[in-house]
This record gives C-alpha cells, sequence and structure tokens, in this order.
C-alpha cells in the first residue's frame, strides 16, 4: 500500500511539473545595432567613526560606489529598445520574447552553449520613418 501511494505521488509531481513549466516562445527578432558598457555610480557610504570606532564627525569620510553597466540598442518590429543587462551582445538578429519590462533573448556564448537571458527594458521608442524616394525629374 505505501509502495502505490509513493508511485501516485511521484507521478502527480511529474505531472505537476510538466503542467507548470512554462516554456518561454521566442516568436520576436531582436536586430541589435549596438551594445556598449559604462561605469556608473551605484550608490556612495559616509563614515563617521575614529580609529577606535567612536563617532567623530570631524573625521567623516565618504566612498563613492562604481559599477559598470552595459546598455543594448535593439529594433524590434517597429519600435527601437534600449535594455540592460549582464552580457555584451555582437551586432545581429537574435531570437527574443518580451515578457512585462524585460525582454528574453536566446543567443549562444563564447563556448558556443545555447543561452536564455533576460535585460531590463531602459527605454522605448518609434523607429523613425524612412525617407520617402524622391521621383526621379522628367526631360
Amino acid at each position: 500500500m505505501k509502495n502505490h501511494v509513493v508511485v501516485l505521488l511521484l507521478l502527480f509531481g511529474m505531472t505537476g511539473m510538466t503542467v507548470n513549466a512554462k516554456e518561454r516562445q521566442f516568436r520576436l527578432t531582436a536586430k541589435v545595432v549596438s551594445s556598449n558598457s559604462k561605469d556608473v555610480v551605484t550608490g556612495s557610504s559616509t563614515h563617521h567613526h575614529n580609529a577606535y570606532g567612536d563617532y567623530d564627525s570631524a573625521r567623516s569620510h565618504t566612498s563613492v560606489d562604481y559599477g559598470t553597466i552595459t546598455i543594448v540598442t535593439a529594433e524590434i518590429g517597429d519600435r527601437i529598445y534600449k535594455f540592460s543587462g549582464k552580457w555584451m551582445l555582437n551586432p545581429g538578429e537574435y531570437p527574443a520574447s518580451i515578457d512585462g519590462g524585460r525582454i528574453w533573448l536566446r543567443f549562444k556564448d563564447k563556448k558556443g552553449k545555447q543561452k536564455e537571458e533576460k535585460f531590463r527594458i531602459v527605454s522605448v521608442a518609434a523607429k523613425p520613418a524612412e525617407p520617402a524616394a524622391q521621383p526621379s525629374p522628367q526631360p
């Protein structure tokens, strides 16, 4: 009887995993135009203690913390997206999925391993209109 209960629990657990598993759909194409990194201020802290650990406002010390962020610019449909993440991407086309304020991209890392990574959307703008072709002058 105990074996049957364990088997049933395992079966229910396995079917629950397949039902709950969300397969991300990459139905969009992101045409990456540029990828840049820059150092930015991520915070600061001020210390008011002397060498003995006592509060001493005359000996305050402020330090600024820096971090590196990556900004990727890509065209998706009729819009230009700027998004940040931990990956620098080469210009090209990547399968993409947009989920709220995040963009997921599928790409291969330096070792050729398939990756799916999320990026935080920083801005969205309409793609500039293409200039209309000028008619050729009639003789």
